[in-house]
Parts: structure tokens; C-alpha cells; sequence
């Protein structure tokens, strides 16, 4: 019965080892990352940048000068700049581990142009229906 015990006892261990604490990513020490956003010539006011984090949704304030920090990250996260009507190159970084030269250049999106359609018809377009 002893035997049959720390048999037992000796492979919920290696069991429990194996499987891990079930947190994932949280058994890494946070880490820091930190960059900066470039207006690439552009007229952009960089302080209105907004970074978001994902997972979790963090929203990161760029300051001034285009540079940014961010504590407290743990796994691998995407961070994702954001400004209504600019558009980043890259859309987005997915990093695993601290970093300090992150970059995304800003430009002014375009999207697609929109315009006035004007249609002109000439009364003598119609006159070989109408005879």
C-alpha cells in the first residue's frame, strides 16, 4: 500500500509539472516597450495618436514628439496605432519581449475618392425613341 502511494503521489507531481500553473504567458516578468510614431513629412498633430494594445485593449497616449512607452506587457501583444483619417505603416507590431525601437510612420489616408457624378443628356439623344 506504501508503494502504491508514493507511486501515487510521485506521478500527480510530474502530472501537475507538465500541465503547468494554467496561466499561460503571466508566469513571464512584464515587460516594456517603447518607440515612436513618424509624420513621414506629413501635418499630424502626434499627440492624438492613440496606441492600442491587444490582447486586453490597453490605450497607450503618444506625446508630442511622436514617442511613446508601455509598461506592464506579458505574452505577445499587438500594438496597433490609431487616428481618425491617417493610416500607419506598418497597421500594426506583434512583439514577444522588450523592445525600444518601435516605428510607425503616419500618412494621411486618401480612401477611396468620392465625387459628383454629372450626367448631361441632349433632347436629341431621345429623338429616334419618341418618332
Amino acid at each position: 500500500m506504501h508503494k502504491k502511494f508514493v507511486v501515487l503521489i510521485v506521478a500527480a507531481m510530474f502530472l501537475s509539472g507538465c500541465m503547468g500553473s494554467g496561466t499561460g504567458s503571466t508566469d513571464q516578468p512584464p515587460y516594456t516597450a517603447s518607440g515612436q510614431i513618424l509624420s513621414g513629412g506629413n501635418q499630424i498633430s502626434l499627440s492624438d495618436v492613440k496606441l492600442v494594445v491587444e490582447p486586453g485593449g490597453k490605450v497607450v497616449d503618444v506625446d508630442s514628439s511622436g514617442t511613446f512607452t508601455i509598461h506592464g506587457l506579458k505574452g505577445t501583444v499587438s500594438i496597433v496605432p490609431n487616428l481618425e483619417g491617417w493610416k500607419f505603416d506598418p497597421e500594426s507590431r506583434t512583439i514577444k519581449g522588450a523592445r525600444s525601437n518601435l516605428t510607425f510612420t503616419a500618412s494621411k489616408d486618401e480612401g477611396e475618392t468620392s465625387g459628383l457624378v454629372v450626367l448631361v443628356f441632349s433632347p436629341r439623344l431621345f429623338d429616334h425613341v419618341f418618332l
